[in-house]
C-alpha cells in the first residue's frame, strides 16, 4: 500500500438538517484505490445559532437506516467517522469529532446526521488520503467495510 502523493482530497458541501443517506462518490471504478479518512469536520450553517446535531460517516448505505440521535455505533465497522455541534447560548459553540483511522474506504461513502431542528443546514469537511494497494488489500477492506469480517 503506498500513500499518493498530492492524493489529499478535500470534500465540502452543506446538506439538510436530519438527512440520511447522502452519498459521497469516490469509487473510480479499479479496486486499486483506497482512501483513509484523516479528517471530517461539521458546523452549523450559522455558527453564532444555538441548534445542536450530530453527524455520522460511513461505508455501507444501510449502516445507518434512519435519521435518530440513537445513530452512533462504535461497534459497527461500517460506520467511521462521527461529529457533534452543539451551539449554545451565551457560550461557545462545541465542536467534537472523532474518526476510526485505520478504515480504508474502497468505494464511496455516506453522511448522516440528526438536529435539534429540521430548519437548518449544516456544513462538512471530509479529509481523505489517496493510497495506490493491491487488490487483495482491497478486497479484505471491502469485506471489513460491509461488517463481515467479524469484529463486530
Amino acid at each position: 500500500m503506498k500513500r499518493v502523493s498530492g492524493g489529499t482530497k478535500v470534500i465540502t458541501g452543506q446538506m439538510a438538517v436530519n438527512t440520511v443517506n447522502l452519498r459521497i462518490h469516490l469509487f473510480d471504478g479499479k479496486y486499486t484505490t483506497g482512501y483513509r479518512l484523516v479528517g471530517f469536520n461539521v458546523a452549523d450553517k450559522s455558527p453564532l445559532g444555538t441548534n445542536s446535531f450530530m453527524a455520522t460517516l460511513y461505508t455501507e448505505k444501510d449502516a445507518v437506516t434512519s435519521v435518530t440521535k440513537d445513530a452512533w455505533n462504535w461497534t459497527d465497522v461500517r460506520q467511521v467517522g462521527w461529529g457533534l455541534w452543539q451551539g449554545q447560548h451565551a457560550t461557545l459553540t462545541t465542536p467534537w469529532i472523532n474518526i476510526r483511522e485505520e478504515s480504508l474506504i474502497i468505494e464511496d461513502l455516506y453522511l448522516a446526521n440528526y438536529g435539534s431542528t429540521d430548519d437548518t443546514f449544516m456544513n462538512y469537511e471530509i479529509i481523505l488520503e489517496k493510497y495506490d494497494i493491491a487488490a487483495w488489500d482491497a478486497a479484505g477492506a471491502m469485506i471489513r467495510n460491509q461488517s463481515q469480517s467479524g469484529s463486530e
